[in-house]
């Protein structure tokens, strides 16, 4: 049973976790923002190819506008990964392209000049979301519950 007067549990109980709502470290988003964020921005950047692909500058512009909001928002570590799936995913896609896999049929480019914008949104938007569900209820005591993960967290911590 823990005492209430004690700071720390007992030996081999994990400790707490934060309080619900309670940002995870100093400085790091809250959960639900951070999983707010990505499935909103995810939604905007569907609604922005599902609603703009017949016009691809539009789409263009549409995608460095929401490339540009998202940015701002974001740590530099997230940022990275924005650019990483803004250069890989198109570099993949073109190997398809070339090997005839599949093409696009409106591009006068290899690949349509709104692909890596997106490609690297939604690289984005996929890391928040899964570091939100990663941080959030159930997964959350999971993870502090495990040994091996929970000392992986306390060593990436600043």
């Amino acid at each position: 049973m823990l005492d209430p007067q004690r700071s720390l549990p007992p030996a081999g109980f994990p400790a707490p976790l934060p309080a619900p709502g309670a940002p995870l470290a100093p400085g790091r988003p809250r959960t639900e923002r951070r999983l707010t964020r990505g499935l909103c921005m995810y939604a905007a950047l569907a609604l922005a190819l599902c609603l703009l692909w017949e016009r691809p500058l539009v789409l263009l512009g549409a995608l460095l506008l929401l490339a540009a909001v998202y940015l701002q928002r974001v740590d530099r570590r997230l940022r990275l990964f924005v650019l990483v799936g803004a250069l890989l995913g198109p570099a993949a896609e073109s190997l398809a392209i070339v090997s005839g896999a599949w093409s696009y049929a409106a591009t006068t480019t290899l690949v349509p000049l709104w692909l890596p914008p997106a490609w690297g949104l939604a690289c984005g938007c996929l890391v928040d979301i899964v570091e939100g569900l990663l941080s959030a209820g159930p997964l959350r005591a999971a993870r502090a519950a495990s040994p091996t993960l929970r000392s992986d967290a306390r060593a990436r911590q600043p």
